[in-house]
C-alpha cells in the first residue's frame, strides 16, 4: 500500500512538473511579444537581413588617390521613413575631391567619412510605414551630404527624387549636382535674355558642357574657353555641336578679335571653373556692369583683377557653391521648379549627360586619373555599381 502511494505521488509530481513548464513556456511567449520586449524580435530579424556594402571612405583629409581606402561594413533594414538604394552610377566631383583635401569641408571633422556625393540609384528595399516609393523606382540625392561612393546606401525618403523613366541612367546621375550648377549659374547673377552672351572657362569640363546645352536652349551665345592639348580640333567640334557659339584656347582668348568684331558677343557674365590665367582672362572680356562668377579653382591658382575692371567697368567679382545653394533652398520653390524643368528637358533628350568615363567599383586605382582633379580628355569619370547586386534579381538596366 506505501508502494502504491509512493508511485502515484512520483506521477502527481511528474505531472505538476510538466504542466509548470507547459505555463511558464506559454508565459514567456506571451512576455515576449509584448510591446517592452519586441526589441530583441525586431533585432533579430534586422540582424538576419544586414547586408554588405563596400564603400570608398577616408579616415583623414589628404590627396585623394592617397587616403582612400575601399571598406566593407553592414547595413540594416531600412527604418521607417527610409529607403535602401542600390547605388549604380556615381561621379567623381571636384567638389568631392576638394572635399577629401578638407578644403570645402563643412561637416563635423569626426571620421571615417564616405567620399562621393551625387548618385542615381535603384530601391530595392522600403521601411514599414507608408512611402510614395516602391522597389524598382530610380532615385537620385536632393541634398549632398551623401556619400555617394557605396554600393547599397539607406536614405530618408525625403532626401531623394524620383526619376521619369524617360530619363537615362547617365543624365540622371549628373542632375543633382552637375546639371543644377549650369541652371543657378545661368538664372542667379543677371537676367539673360535671347541673343545674350556668356563666356566659360573649362568648357569641356561636365558643367561646362552642361552650360552650353542650356545656352543653345535658351538662345544665349555661349563663348567657351579650354587648355591647348593635342586633339584641340576635335574637342572644338564636340563643343560646337553641343551648342557653343565659339570655343577658344587658352593661347587665342588673350589675342582674339572676336568681340571687336561682333560686339553682341560681349558676355554679360563669366563662368570660371580654372582660376589662374585663364579665368583672369575671361573677366577682361566683360561688359560694363559684368558678373564675373567663380565656382571652382581647378588650377589651384587665384584669380588676378585690375583696378579698371572695378572703377571703371564696374564689373562685379563672386562665388557660387552648388552645395551652399541647396542647403539654403532645399525643396522650396525655386529647388522644385528647377528639377521639373531639367526633368522635362532630360525626358526630351535636349539636354545629354557629358561624356564620361566608367570606373569598375572594385578598380578605383586602377584608372589613373579617377581621383585627380588635373582630366584633359574630355570625359567624367564615373564610379559604377551595377554590377555589384544583391542578388540575381536586382540589376539596374540602363534606359538609354
Amino acid at each position: 500500500m506505501i508502494f502504491v502511494k509512493k508511485k502515484y505521488f512520483e506521477s502527481l509530481a511528474n505531472c505538476a512538473f510538466i504542466s509548470f513548464l507547459i505555463i511558464y513556456n506559454i508565459k514567456m511567449w506571451s512576455l515576449l511579444n509584448l510591446k517592452s520586449f519586441r526589441i530583441f524580435s525586431v533585432g533579430q530579424r534586422m540582424w538576419r537581413r544586414t547586408i554588405k556594402t563596400k564603400s570608398l571612405v577616408y579616415h583623414r583629409f589628404g590627396v585623394p588617390d592617397e587616403v582612400v581606402e575601399m571598406i566593407e561594413e553592414e547595413l540594416p533594414d531600412p527604418g521607417d521613413k527610409q529607403l535602401l538604394i542600390k547605388i549604380a552610377l556615381a561621379p567623381i566631383n571636384p567638389y568631392d575631391l576638394y572635399n577629401i583635401l578638407g578644403k570645402f569641408h563643412t561637416g563635423p571633422k569626426k571620421f571615417p567619412y564616405t567620399g562621393g556625393s551625387e548618385f542615381v540609384g535603384e530601391v530595392v528595399k522600403t521601411g514599414i510605414e507608408y512611402t510614395p516609393f516602391v522597389q524598382g523606382d530610380v532615385v537620385i540625392p536632393l541634398t549632398m551630404g551623401s556619400g555617394a561612393w557605396t554600393t547599397y546606401k539607406l536614405v530618408d525618403e525625403s532626401d531623394v527624387l524620383k526619376v521619369p523613366n524617360e530619363v537615362g541612367l547617365q543624365e540622371a546621375a549628373t542632375t543633382a549636382i552637375t546639371a543644377c550648377t549650369a541652371y543657378r549659374l545661368l538664372r542667379d547673377f543677371v537676367t539673360l535674355s535671347e541673343g545674350d552672351s556668356v563666356i566659360l572657362s573649362g568648357a569641356n569640363s561636365a558643367v561646362g558642357q552642361m552650360i552650353l546645352q542650356l545656352c543653345k536652349l535658351w538662345n544665349i551665345n555661349s563663348i567657351g574657353v579650354i587648355r591647348d592639348r593635342d586633339n584641340v580640333a576635335n574637342l572644338k567640334k564636340d563643343l560646337k555641336r553641343l551648342g557653343a557659339t565659339e570655343i577658344l584656347t587658352e593661347k587665342e582668348i588673350g589675342r582674339t578679335d572676336l568681340f571687336e568684331t561682333y560686339p553682341m558677343l560681349k558676355p554679360k557674365i563669366a563662368l570660371d571653373c580654372i582660376g589662374g590665367t585663364i579665368g583672369s582672362m575671361i573677366a577682361k572680356r566683360l561688359v560694363k556692369d559684368g558678373f564675373m562668377i567663380s565656382y571652382g579653382e581647378m588650377s589651384n591658382e587665384p584669380i588676378y583683377a585690375e583696378s579698371n575692371q572695378f572703377v571703371m567697368q564696374e564689373n562685379v567679382f563672386m562665388g557660387f557653391s552648388i552645395i551652399k545653394w541647396l542647403d539654403e533652398n532645399f525643396k522650396l520653390d525655386k529647388h522644385v521648379h528647377m528639377l521639373d524643368e531639367l526633368m522635362i528637358e532630360l525626358s526630351r533628350k535636349d539636354l545629354i549627360a557629358p561624356r564620361m568615363e566608367m570606373v569598375p567599383f572594385d578598380f578605383y586605382k586602377v584608372v589613373p586619373d579617377a581621383l585627380k582633379f588635373v582630366n584633359m580628355a574630355n570625359r567624367k569619370f564615373v564610379f559604377d555599381m551595377r554590377e555589384e547586386t544583391l542578388d540575381e534579381t536586382v540589376q539596374l538596366v540602363d534606359s538609354n
